[in-house]
């Protein structure tokens, strides 16, 4: 009888072995399933804020280059209306900025 107790005890302990095997399989897996799950989420949350500020960039660099080229026409505007009414001063100006560019440009 010692035999025949033996060997269902052993199959049950394989049997029982085997079954929580299989359940920490299964929660191994559902466990993974989960994080990955939260993985995407995020990763889809971080990509859609990355794609938001890239847009919020653009949108603000091609503001600055407007008023950088709507500067540029009003100095050049300027200038033009200067040398036109004072040729002469404009002149003079140029001669003097060519002269300490000069100067400086000799000295190194």
């Amino acid at each position: 009888m010692l035999g025949g107790v033996r060997r269902p005890a052993r199959l049950e302990a394989n049997e029982i072995r085997n079954d929580a095997k299989a359940m920490n399989a299964d929660k191994v897996r559902q466990n993974t399933e989960e994080g990955l799950d939260g993985a995407v989420d995020q990763f889809e949350s971080a990509r859609e804020k990355v794609q938001h500020a890239f847009e919020h960039g653009k949108e603000q660099w091609m503001e600055i280059q407007d008023q950088a080229v709507q500067c540029s026409r009003e100095t050049a505007e300027n200038a033009d209306k200067f040398v036109r009414e004072k040729p002469w001063q404009a002149v003079g100006i140029a001669a003097a900025i060519g002269l300490v560019a000069g100067l400086l440009i000799r000295r190194r």
